[in-house]
């Protein structure tokens, strides 16, 4: 701690122009006996003060200035000497220029001999000296005065401690290779150098009147016997800017003969040692919590002088797994918990407790349209399992999670182990688009068969088996055929050839037509008009439905299908089973006969069962194939085994249908969707799913269905919906193609 003593001789500060003065005072020349040599002002006596005990007596690394006693603490300071250098002398060449031209500039000289003083203007003054005039309008600038000059304004930041440094010592301290200063001014306020100067010369009015008012900074502008200078500009606390001038005698020429100008420009950090008293009033520090693996750089700011400088030693920390310094205060978090961070140089040291927050690895949905996945936390380097995926996202499928959206950083299933880096994570769900379920349709039912046949690739020169679009018995039996003959199914009117059919047909260029159904369900006309696009048109049919199914196994027979000896029994009275039903047959060759729920199978139908057939799939409930015709007609009379397939709904058979259908290869792969309410787009998709070995399940716009094949789900690459939305809506489909997997329609 400093203790200031009463000073022989008051420093004086004023305010003038606005602008806050302090100086060393000088004391106007005296004369001495006449056998004395006649000297110059000289500097007043400086208080008497106890000094710091510090431990640094270093110089500055940038001024080379020593610092004297006390602990070393850091000021950050943009100075320009350029400036600074370019305009100063000339200013001080303008002040004196005045005194010489201004009698009322006077020096006086104390005479020993008459006891009194006499006065000299500047001129004869000079003379007296041996001074040319040439020679005091001709001051030089110091090197080492610029560089104290810095250091002096620096460390001048406050007017409070004026011409004391700020470890209690005097100015005349601060050395540069053992050089000292013989006079400092300082000024606080002006915007230049220029401006500093002036507001010295300002104390001439009272030189001239004598008015005991301070008059020590003019005086050290013109003084004759000051010949070196240097000159600085920095901050102030209160003033904004603070100047500082140091001169040297003509006497002491040796010491200030580098002229040479620093032209230090820049942003510096500058060293300044203050006392203990400046310590004692506490520190402030930047620290308070890091991000576990993050780094920071403390800064240690003395309250003192509104936090100007910044304290600065040997760096530690209370729990290095917590946090850990380098002796450049960079501090690095460590594991999550709380520690001191600390700083000591000499007999002082800070600390602050620094808490370490946990990393965060964060999940991302990416795109997705529902579910969560908790983030996790961890310190820096801790080894975390990545978790499972909780988002979903309609259409796609979670392939794995990578640490950029788009998929192009490190990439990390689940279950693996990651490694936290420093900073929050981010995983993202990467997904993979699942095909779209295809929706077939157009605008009329022969528009949806066109678009369906487009579908099935069906190569040129096969055969095409015609049906009515617009009365389903006869076409029931068709798909079994349509199967043995690897044929397609197109749709007609009863008396018209629809475009979309003749089209197709064009496009097909078949080799074989065959017509499934009487001149009723189909005309000659239209019969006559499919000539033109085979040579071999062939129909068949029979007196009713039931023996039209049978009219289509003999063909089949005729024409050399290989039927399964498995049959698909269903009634002629309704077409949702047999058309449910109808990929099967197709798929594996199975004929389909029709029997009425009243009066069962004719006896023609049981004549070719009982010759081919060994097993009879029933399908549907007893309301449309009484037990009496399966144990009667089938069982006893035929000797066939038999198993019923049905279920509470035409939508519930239509799946136990595809339950069974996979005991026979058939897979949700391929599978087409139709509706329920009517037979045209089912009858003409039943070659579509049949080739491609998947189901025809009639949609239930209730739900059913899409339960049904959720199980199946990111295991279907390929399916159908079949009809526009007013056959199955878009609802359903999309229930569907979740269900599935699969983009919406």
């Amino acid at each position: 701690m400093r203790e200031k003593k009463k000073p022989k001789k008051r420093i004086l500060c004023a305010i003038i122009s606005c602008s806050l003065l302090a100086s060393i005072g000088f004391a106007q020349p005296a004369s001495a006996a006449d056998t004395a040599v006649d000297t110059p002002a000289v500097q007043d006596d400086i208080e008497t003060m106890s000094y710091s005990d510090g431990t640094s007596t270093g110089t500055s690394e940038l001024t080379g200035v020593s610092l004297g006693t006390g602990t070393t603490v850091y000021a950050k300071q943009f100075i320009n000497q350029v400036d600074v250098y370019n305009s100063a002398l000339n200013e001080v060449v303008k002040w004196r220029r005045d005194a010489l031209n201004d009698k009322q500039v006077t020096f006086g000289v104390y005479n020993w001999q008459t006891k009194q003083t006499d006065y000299y203007s500047v001129s004869d003054y000079l003379k007296k000296l041996g001074i040319s005039e040439n020679e005091y309008l001709t001051p030089k600038w110091s090197n080492a005065l610029e560089r104290i000059a810095i250091q002096r304004a620096i460390e001048a930041y406050s007017a409070e401690d004026a011409h004391t440094r700020p470890n209690g010592e005097s100015c005349f301290r601060a050395s540069y290779n053992k050089i000292q200063s013989e006079a400092e001014i300082l000024a606080w306020g002006p915007a230049n150098i220029s401006g500093a100067i002036d507001l010295w010369a300002e104390e001439k009015k009272d030189y001239v009147q004598n008015t005991g008012a301070e008059v020590g900074h003019y005086l050290t502008l013109i003084n004759p016997n000051y010949e070196y200078y240097g000159f600085a500009a920095g901050d102030g606390q209160y003033y904004r800017t603070t100047f500082s001038g140091e001169a040297g005698t003509r006497s002491s020429a040796a010491e200030y003969s580098d002229s040479t100008p620093t032209n230090m420009r820049g942003l510096g950090q500058f060293e300044v040692n203050v006392d203990d008293d400046d310590l004692r009033e506490g520190a402030t520090w930047n620290l308070s919590s890091m991000k576990s693996g993050s780094t920071q750089t403390a800064k240690v700011t003395l309250k003192h002088r509104s936090g100007r400088y910044e304290f600065r030693g040997t760096w530690g920390s209370s729990n290095a797994n917590v946090i850990s310094a380098n002796q450049s205060g960079v501090y690095t978090a460590g594991k999550v918990g709380t520690a001191k961070a600390t700083v000591s140089s000499g007999s002082f040291a800070f600390s602050t407790d620094v808490t370490v927050m946990p990393l965060t690895l964060k999940y991302d949905g990416n795109g997705a349209t529902s579910g969560y996945v908790a983030s996790q936390t961890g310190s820096h380097n801790d080894e975390i399992t990545v978790a499972k995926n909780g988002f979903s996202r309609s259409g796609y499928t979670f392939s794995s999670w990578n640490t950029k959206a788009d998929g192009t950083g490190t990439s990390y299933a689940p279950g693996s182990k990651i490694t936290l880096p420093a900073g929050d994570t981010i995983l993202y769900a990467q997904w993979v688009e699942n095909p779209k379920l295809t929706r077939l349709a157009g605008q009329t039912r022969y528009d949806t068969m066109a678009t369906i046949v487009q579908h099935e690739q069906t190569k040129q020169g096969q055969t095409v088996i015609i049906a009515s679009g617009e009365n389903y018995p006869d076409a029931l039996s068709a798909s079994g055929l349509a199967g043995g003959l690897a044929a397609t199914i197109m749709l007609v009117g009863s008396n018209s050839l629809p475009s979309q059919t003749a089209n197709r047909l064009a496009s097909l260029k078949p080799n074989r037509i065959i017509i499934i159904g009487g001149p009723s369900a189909i005309s000659k006309n239209v019969e006559n008009a499919l000539h033109q696009y085979s040579s071999t048109v062939t129909r068949y049919y029979g007196e009713d439905r039931y023996e039209t199914s049978l009219a289509v196994f003999k063909a089949g027979q005729k024409l050399g299908v290989k039927w399964n000896s498995t049959a698909l029994m269903a009634t002629g009275d309704n077409y949702a089973d047999a058309l449910s039903a109808s990929s099967l047959a197709y798929a594996q060759k199975m004929p389909i006969f029709l029997c009425s729920s009243a009066s069962g199978f004719s006896s023609s139908q049981l004549d070719a069962i009982n010759k081919t057939i060994k097993q009879g799939l029933v399908i549907g409930g007893t309301s449309a194939i009484p037990n009496w015709i399966v144990n009667s007609q089938l069982q006893q009379q035929q000797g066939i085994s038999t198993k019923r397939i049905a279920g509470a709904t035409r939508y519930e058979t239509s799946i136990e249908i595809a339950k069974s259908a996979e005991q026979y290869g058939l897979t949700a792969e391929g599978s087409v969707f139709a509706t329920g309410a009517n037979f045209p787009d089912a009858l003409a998709a039943g070659p579509l799913a049949g080739k491609k070995n998947g189901f025809l399940l009639l949609a239930d716009p209730f739900g059913t269905t899409a339960q049904f094949v959720q199980k199946y789900k990111n295991q279907v690459k390929t399916a159908y919906v079949v009809g526009g939305e007013q056959a199955v809506s878009s609802t359903t489909a999309n229930q569907i193609a979740d269900s599935l997997g699969l983009r919406h329609p």
